[in-house]
């Protein structure tokens, strides 16, 4: 969506299975802090059956469309979520992920930017140094419209606002990932949105005793 020229070649699809997806909606949704909670693998119980076993396309099973529409709301932001880790690790190859709500939490990471301003997550590859990847994650059911014109905008705000004061870390990607999810019945089969702003840096955001912090 836009100018994404900043991170790279984008593929045109990307390659994953339903167990992969899974567990990426695990890790993405679980508690970090937890190094061995098992609750990184509740999506594997709660959505093995919600998608759809249509051969080469990620859509979701038909049954899904009489759930009550607070529980989809839910499965589009933690599909989106996983989605988010997954294109991360294939375009980028980020490693680590950490959800800002966490650093900010625990005291590693310094903003006066408010919830609703922040990424969702930053990620670090191996090898890359102090590069870091900022990450925002969408997921809708609503329309590919409203997740390409509407969530990635959104997103895209989300990102840019960040502005990294650190001396051991610089942000080397910003991206928004959108998952616009369909049902097995629909003509059209779900889609990833990639999104990446023009301009950077409007909040501040300090790495607190940085040498000793690790992502």
């Amino acid at each position: 969506v836009g100018n994404c020229s900043a991170l790279g070649t984008i593929p045109q699809n990307i390659t994953f299975n339903g167990l992969d997806l899974l567990l990426a909606i695990g890790q993405a949704c679980s508690r970090p802090q937890l190094n061995f909670d098992p609750a990184q693998f509740f999506a594997l119980f709660k959505y093995a059956g919600a998608i759809a076993r249509t051969v080469g396309q990620l859509r979701l099973d038909n049954g899904l469309q009489k759930t009550d529409s607070h529980k989809l709301a839910v499965l589009s932001d933690e599909f989106g979520c996983g989605m988010s880790f997954l294109v991360a690790r294939q375009l980028f190859g980020t490693t680590y992920f950490l959800d800002f709500e966490t650093a900010v939490s625990n005291n590693w990471l310094r903003t006066p930017a408010k919830k609703r301003q922040r990424p969702d997550f930053v990620g670090q590859a191996v090898g890359s140094g102090s590069n870091l990847v900022l990450l925002e994650a969408k997921g809708s059911q609503s329309s590919h419209g409203y997740c390409k014109n509407t969530q990635i905008a959104k997103g895209c705000q989300q990102v840019k606002n960040v502005k990294l004061v650190s001396a051991a870390f610089s942000i080397g990607k910003r991206a928004v990932v959108g998952l616009a999810l369909n049902y097995e019945n629909e003509s059209s089969s779900s889609c990833i949105y990639v999104g990446d702003p023009v301009s950077t840096g409007q909040k501040d955001y300090t790495v607190v005793n940085e040498n000793e912090t690790w992502i």
